[in-house]
């Protein structure tokens, strides 16, 4: 931990600082040593934040100041203080200050807002400077100010955080000022609470206000100056200057309206502009004036009025049966009111304009014979237009109040009249700049007699071959456009919405319906040009020495145009690459887009500016973008340029590496543009710390810790230099996002290649590492290692040839690499290195391969549950990846089912599994689905060695097991008494053997059928009778045979007694008797 210097410190600081944090809303700089001292060590100097930074470290330092490289002076700690979370309204804002315990506004006890708390100020080294500074941040005249000591208005409650303050007077708020270097010592009694007496004023200074008019929202807009009320000029007076006024006042912003001219009774005082300043994001805005333009008078004064419940502010709308015909009404102050023209000076032309703020044409009249409607009372009169208006609120406005007219007739007006329903017509197409039928342009549809802008959306091919049909020209390949490619005549765009089919005469008897759509979002139509050169979209690329680059070119009404570099970048030139058909197998994510006329300067017209793609258009016209008008800043020193992936090339666009240094984290710059390997140019102007800084975390190992080394420190590369001047922010994520100046001349040599020492961390693993866990060695989930890290890869874009390529990074065999399903081996913890990785395939590295870093908002690669899992091929294999085989069931149609995966015989666990597995199984080993059975319980002895699969998702008709494993899971969890084991059908017995048989495997499949599963209490249910029939048999045979036996012997004896002599039973005798029972049993 170390300090930082206060050299420079300003509240921009303190706004990193404090987001960076965690805090949110206002942050302060304070002074040096506004806090006790912490640590001795300055690390960091002249810190000069723009204010949108994330961290401190990536603001920049006055003079590239290294870290702990500084020149401060003893005792010049910067500090801050960052406004406390969850701060609910009544609960004061860190900085603010206030008097209390008087009863003038202007005097009391000063007490300042910390950390959501308002706290007393000791009254130690309390002075006049302290209390003028305390009256000017307070608003008070500031030039009398008198300081109080010893708590004359009262002791405060609380802590005290605050004493021996030290102003010079000079500064605009008293945490500007310098404090002691401990905090309230000897003030924790509230008895030396310091206060001030300002001198009163007429109004605070640069405070505004509304004034005279029908409520506190509204009103003419007066700004306090030298104590007096002064009047605003409504010349120069945006609607935006009047949204600040409302915020500023306490109203709601949305819909705020400025009126010119002095509608309500003119003011007094000067006549002055009032100039509205904000910071790049429109927040913290603050206001000053200035003298106002010598023809502003008090007639030119401006009135505000601040949206309210109900209509909203300056609308207006036509009160009657038809949408084009009414009463003119016009809301202010929350309620609707119409206009009186007791002085006849409400004209036609005024009607038109009327028509054009409502989107109902440019043409309208005056109707007689409307009444207002009852309960609406008039709120204008006498409204006068010049012509020059744009919006009727522009002309100068007489306010009545809420009355009725005095003639009993209100305002009335009918739009339209323009044209015939259902003409169409082309605007701002190139045709009108040469005097001639446009042939492109912005469609418009008579619709009620009034032209009207097409909505874009609907809007297609079929649409705009139909307008072209209709205007009578040239139909086929019409070019549809979205996005107000021109601009439109019809004010606002609204209009109607279309839905062709294709077959109609005319765009109106296409189904239709109307609608308001922005003025950003019209249908344009490109219809062909007859004998032209080119056709309108088409791309080409001109200037490169192939076909795979050079400047951007499109057809536009016949002629080649320029594309304006205004926006321009890698999306841009994604979508030119693929409609040119200059993809790398399907992927065309390697495309490159510059700017600044890379390949040489155009001769045509510049016809695009601001083209914005998403990446995924087929066409470059599909973009969003703006016509470049005369008005334009784009020249040919502009044009885009783009460099396509080269097919076969050596490399990936955007692709670094560090080439001749000792260790990986060091080396040459070396980038691939167009499929070649090349240099970058170190330019004192431009090459910088934060340059290297980009490099470093591109290859993973981190911003911090980058070192510049000077040019050719590692030796001179031997192929192009891509880059001269190159500008990098240090926030871009890769090189080539940094802004570049193409090498237009020879200066740049080899000599001066830029080279750079990363910070790795060596300890740990190595940059670009790849390992496999929470599987075995050939298979798991894939993890690389950045910046001495290692970490998972998402699997966005990831397909079998980065799997491929993986493999033979470890060492292993590719054949048959495949990529599992998302976090198949469970979802790793940690960081999460890469994303949207695509490899070719003759890659040597996964940093070799296109990539990118997840960002903190990456929405798709923020969880690990997109993990990529990949399977290799052993090295020592045994078996052929995807075989199944049946162990421990004595035959080749019953056993445990085991899946050869990479090359290693592994089982599958029963949860998930079904007949359907079962049944593709069967097929797969020869023999028939119908009737297979599902056994579990270890019928035929566990397995050994990995389990490798659950939840294995067969519809029942693949023809292998391995088609089944695109949703399946790891096997994490599974034990082996979860085996999953099978009886295939084909013999009409059940053969009981050792479970040490093993059968091989039959390699054939064909279709599936569901089967019964049979439990282990069913499958004892029928082994048991077995077994006892077969022991009353053996039973029955002993007694038999011993029947038989006992016979035998008899006649033996009989025989003999007969005959008078004995006959013993020889030991020949007993064996052959024994041979007849072993037959008896084994007949049995």
């Amino acid at each position: 931990w170390g300090m930082v210097c206060d050299s420079g410190w300003n509240d921009k600081d303190a706004q990193v600082v404090c987001r960076q944090l965690g805090f949110s809303g206002q942050a302060l700089a304070m002074a040096a040593d506004f806090f006790p001292r912490g640590s001795t060590v300055a690390l960091l100097d002249g810190v000069n934040c723009h204010g949108n930074e994330t961290t401190i470290l990536r603001c920049p330092r006055n003079g590239n100041k290294e870290i702990g490289q500084n020149s401060c002076v003893a005792r010049r700690d910067a500090g801050v203080l960052c406004q406390a979370q969850n701060v609910s309204s009544g609960v004061c804002t860190v900085g603010a200050i206030r008097l209390v315990g008087s009863a003038l506004e202007y005097a009391g006890r000063v007490e300042v807002c910390i950390n959501k708390q308002w706290s007393a100020v000791c009254d130690n080294r309390w002075d006049y400077k302290v209390a003028i500074v305390a009256c000017r941040q307070l608003g008070f005249n500031s030039s009398l100010a008198v300081a109080v000591l010893g708590s004359q208005f009262g002791g405060g409650s609380g802590r005290v955080l605050l004493s021996d303050v030290r102003c010079t007077g000079t500064e605009a708020s008293l945490f500007e000022c310098p404090r002691g270097a401990t905090m309230a010592q000897g003030c924790s009694t509230h008895h030396q609470d310091g206060g001030v007496i300002c001198t009163e004023v007429a109004c605070v200074e640069n405070s505004i206000r509304l004034v005279d008019g029908l409520s506190s929202s509204n009103g003419r807009l007066e700004v306090c100056i030298n104590q007096k009320w002064n009047t605003v000029c409504s010349r120069d007076f945006s609607p935006a200057d009047a949204s600040y006024v409302c915020g500023h006042l306490g109203f709601n912003t949305t819909g705020a309206l400025a009126i010119k001219g002095a509608a309500f009774t003119p003011g007094t005082g000067a006549v002055l502009s009032l100039v509205v300043t904000c910071n790049a994001w429109n927040t913290n805005c603050t206001h000053h004036t200035r003298m106002a333009p010598p023809q502003c008078t008090h007639a030119d004064d401006t009135l505000i009025s601040c949206p309210r419940k109900g209509c909203q502010e300056g609308q207006t709308r036509l009160a009657g049966n038809k949408s084009n015909e009414g009463i003119v009404e016009i809301c202010f102050n929350g309620q609707w009111g119409t206009i009186c023209d007791t002085s006849n000076r409400w004209t036609e032309a005024t009607s038109g304009l009327l028509c054009q703020t409502l989107r109902l044409g440019n043409r309208g009249s005056i109707i007689r014979g409307y009444r207002a409607q009852r309960g609406v009372t008039a709120l204008l009169d006498s409204v006068t237009c010049s012509g020059r208006e744009s919006d009727i609120l522009q002309c100068s406005l007489g306010f009545i109040g809420h009355r009725s007219c005095a003639g009993g007739e209100d305002v009335a007006v009918r739009c339209g009249g323009e044209c015939t329903d259902g003409a169409v017509r082309l605007i701002s197409g190139p045709g009108e700049e040469r005097g001639v039928a446009p042939t492109e342009g912005t469609v418009e549809v008579c619709l009620d007699q009034r032209w009207v802008a097409v909505c874009d959306q609907g809007w297609d091919q079929r649409a705009a071959n139909i307008t072209c049909r209709q205007l009578g020209l040239t139909s086929g390949s019409a070019v549809f456009l979205r996005g107000s490619f021109f601009e439109s005549a019809a004010i606002g765009g609204g209009g109607v919405r279309l839905n062709c089919t294709g077959s109609e005469r005319g765009l109106l008897n296409c189904s239709h319906s109307n609608n308001i759509c922005p003025s950003s979002e019209l249908a344009g139509v490109a219809c062909p040009v007859i004998n032209s050169r080119c056709r309108t979209g088409d791309l080409r690329l001109v200037g490169g020495s192939n076909q795979y680059e050079g400047r951007v070119e499109m057809c536009f009404g016949g002629s080649w145009t320029s594309v304006c570099s205004e926006v321009w970048g890698n999306q841009e030139a994604r979508v030119v690459c693929s409609q040119l058909g200059l993809a790398v197998n399907g992927v065309n994510g390697y495309a490159y887009g510059m700017r600044l006329a890379l390949f040489g300067l155009g001769t045509g017209p510049i016809l695009l500016t601001e083209v914005d793609c998403f990446g995924n258009e087929t066409a470059l016209l599909q973009c969003h973008a703006h016509r470049a008008g005369p008005t334009s800043v784009c020249r040919h020193s502009d044009d885009v340029s783009v460099i396509c992936p080269y097919r076969g090339s050596a490399c990936l666009n955007g692709v670094i590496r560090l080439i001749g240094g000792r260790i990986p984290s060091e080396g040459r710059v070396e980038v691939c543009l167009g499929g070649v390997w090349g240099t970058v140019c170190h330019d004192e102007r431009s090459w910088s710390l934060q340059s290297a800084e980009v490099v470093c975390g591109q290859l993973g190992y981190g911003h911090l810790g980058a070192q510049l080394v000077p040019p050719g420190a590692f030796g001179a590369g031997d192929g192009p230099i891509h880059f001269s001047h190159l500008l990098c922010t240090g926030t871009e994520s890769s090189l080539i996002q940094c802004t570049e100046r193409p090498l237009f001349s020879t200066v740049c040599t080899h000599q001066r290649d830029a080279g750079m020492i990363c910070k790795a961390n060596t300890t740990l693993c190595q940059n670009g590492s790849v390992r496999l866990t929470s599987g075995t060695s050939h298979m798991g989930r894939l993890e690389v290692c950045l910046g001495g890290t290692f970490g998972s890869v998402c699997g966005e874009n990831w397909n079998t040839t980065g799997a491929s390529m993986t493999c033979r990074q470890l060492g292993l065999s590719s054949q048959g690499a495949m990529s599992l399903g998302p976090s198949f081996f469970g979802g790793g913890v940690g960081l999460i290195q890469l994303k949207d990785v695509v490899c070719r395939g003759n890659e040597t590295s996964i940093m070799e391969c296109r990539h990118q870093r997840p960002g903190l908002t990456d929405s798709a690669c923020s969880t690990h549950t997109r993990d990529v899992s990949i399977l290799c091929t052993a090295n020592n294999s045994v078996c052929s990846h995807g075989n199944v085989r049946l162990v421990g069931g004595g035959s080749d149609l019953q056993g445990r089912v085991e899946f050869c995966a990479g090359g290693e015989w592994t089982t599958i666990c029963s949860n998930g599994w079904d007949e359907r597995e079962t049944s593709v199984v069967c097929r797969q080993l020869g023999h028939s689905g119908d009737g297979a059975i599902t056994l579990t319980g270890n019928l035929f002895g566990e397995g050994t060695g990995y389990v490798f699969v659950q939840n294995v998702g067969c519809l029942g008709n693949e023809t292998t097991l391995l088609q089944c494993l695109a949703s399946a899971t790891g096997g994490q969890g599974c034990t082996h008494s979860q085996d999953i084991e099978v009886i295939c059908r084909g013999s009409s017995t059940l053969s009981l053997v050792s479970s040490s048989a093993t059968v091989a495997p039959s390699p054939t499949a064909v279709s599936a059928d569901t089967s019964h599963r049979l439990s282990p209490s069913t499958m004892a249910a029928i082994i048991l009778p077995i077994i006892i029939i077969l022991a009353v048999l053996i039973i029955v045979a002993v007694i038999v045979t011993l029947l038989a036996w006992k016979l035998l012997k008899s006649k033996s004896l009989m025989k003999s007694e007969a005959a008078g002599d004995t006959i013993p039973i020889t030991d020949q005798d007993e064996r052959r008797m024994s041979v007849i029972s072993e037959q008896a049993s084994s007949s049995l």
